[in-house]
């Protein structure tokens, strides 16, 4: 798992902490947000690189490859490499050109949906599911409009069949996070992950 978060991730995970991130708009949201976290926590966001598999929500294989919590005073998230490094190969199995450069996409994608997530305070143990998805609707609609369409309209970045159904859908919507069809979108996606609660963040690290 080391050589792979070596080769694959830390390359364009280093450029995007010292600020030299070759898509200029996608660097600008990404220290945007690590500027906001900091004035938020009083402290930088840490991103930690996990070697274990976090478990299937949905009994089906759904397996989270990134996750939010506060934890030891400061805002950290999780990157699951063991998922990350399954979702490299079902990219690259495809055999198609750019496999690397979508996975960035993807793995950045998810980052600053993380990120996005601290931001707007939706990060801990919910309260219910109804919660989950409130919160969920609310993020998505935050990475939809500023990382995934930068992604997708502004540098024509193939982006991954689930990034794609979010965002085809949130344009679908007209870009409104008080559409009902929006939230009914987001409630089929979560209202099957088997979550109870109190239990989100403390099951994914256990």
């Amino acid at each position: 798992m080391r050589k792979f978060w070596d080769s694959e991730i830390a390359p364009f995970m280093m450029k995007l902490d010292n600020g030299t991130y070759a898509l200029k708009e996608i660097q600008q949201r990404y220290s945007f947000l690590c500027q906001k976290i900091f004035e938020i926590f009083g402290v930088r966001l840490h991103i930690a690189a996990n070697a274990f598999m976090p478990p299937d929500f949905a009994g089906e294989g759904f397996c989270l490859p990134t996750g939010a919590r506060f934890f030891n005073g400061r805002p950290e998230i999780g990157m699951f490499v063991p998922v990350l490094a399954s979702i490299f190969e079902d990219i690259r199995r495809t055999k198609r050109e750019g496999a690397r450069e979508r996975f960035e996409t993807t793995v950045i994608s998810g980052i600053i949906h993380e990120m996005d997530h601290f931001v707007l305070g939706v990060y801990g143990d919910p309260q219910s599911m109804s919660h989950v998805i409130e919160g969920e609707t609310r993020v998505w609609a935050q990475t939809c409009e500023h990382t995934l369409r930068l992604f997708y309209e502004v540098h024509k970045r193939e982006l991954c069949s689930n990034d794609i159904s979010y965002y085809s859908n949130w344009v679908r919507c007209g870009r409104d996070v008080e559409n009902p069809n929006w939230k009914a979108f987001i409630a089929s996606l979560y209202s099957r992950l088997q979550v109870g609660v109190g239990d989100w963040t403390s099951v994914i690290y256990a």
